[in-house]
């Protein structure tokens, strides 16, 4: 039955380093790998649901290019994992964070983004939008990735590198623009990491727009290569 099969699935979870990339080994009774390359990988999100949060679990999720594996077996990194072991996670997929202050940032952007002057939150006159959420609604920037953070009853905090950016995308609704706010979508490959930036101050977000197409463009060369393995 299905709940079977999803224990049997995520069950025996090993994940490992392999000379391709991240080697993901899943299931008891019928073992699958799965491996995921850096340079496949366009964003990582970290997702705490609310009763997750008793536990201190968290789960590591990814968008990456089809290749026709299952979405499951494609996009999910680590069903359930503690948040030192989602971090170590990120840290193999993204290992040049861009910035030496990685630690006080991820804790940040977990707990409460504005607590860190790198992250950009939502304002407080476009609150009445999202009074739960607009707290942790917010984004930072290093030289080699984009942080965003969102949702409070399940707590989302995704990582893009600059040079996945496709595109970005500037939304603003009636109610929005009376707020004198925006939400930016940065594109990348499909999948269940959500890389929307909700209620960005209206100049900051038009800024955004053409400032990370700059970031994805300069840094677009060095994610054509195969860093994996390479000792610097």
């Amino acid at each position: 039955g299905l709940v079977f099969s999803m224990i049997n699935t995520n069950g025996g979870f090993v994940v490992s380093a392999g000379q391709d990339g991240l080697v993901l080994t899943r299931g008891y009774t019928e073992s699958s790998n799965t491996t995921v390359p850096p340079q496949r990988v366009h964003a990582l999100g970290l997702q705490q649901p609310l009763l997750w949060k008793l536990t201190g679990w968290w789960r590591v999720v990814a968008n990456v290019p089809s290749d026709g594996a299952s979405a499951e077996k494609s996009n999910v990194l680590l069903p359930v994992g503690t948040f030192q072991e989602a971090l170590a996670v990120v840290a193999v997929l993204i290992p040049n964070p861009g910035t030496d202050r990685t630690q006080p940032l991820v804790v940040a952007a977990v707990e409460r983004p504005g607590a860190e002057p790198e992250f950009v939150v939502s304002p407080r006159k476009a609150r009445w939008l999202s009074p739960i959420a607009g707290p942790r609604q917010a984004f930072a920037l290093t030289q080699t990735m984009l942080i965003i953070t969102s949702g409070r009853l399940v707590k989302k905090v995704a990582f893009v590198p600059h040079q996945r950016t496709q595109g970005v995308a500037l939304r603003q609704g009636p109610f929005a623009r009376a707020a004198g706010v925006a939400t930016l979508t940065v594109a990348t490959a499909a999948g269940p990491v959500n890389t929307k930036i909700y209620d960005v101050e209206q100049q900051t977000a038009d800024t955004f727009v053409f400032r990370q197409c700059e970031r994805a463009a300069a840094l677009a060369g060095w994610a054509d290569k195969n860093h994996w393995g390479e000792v610097r």
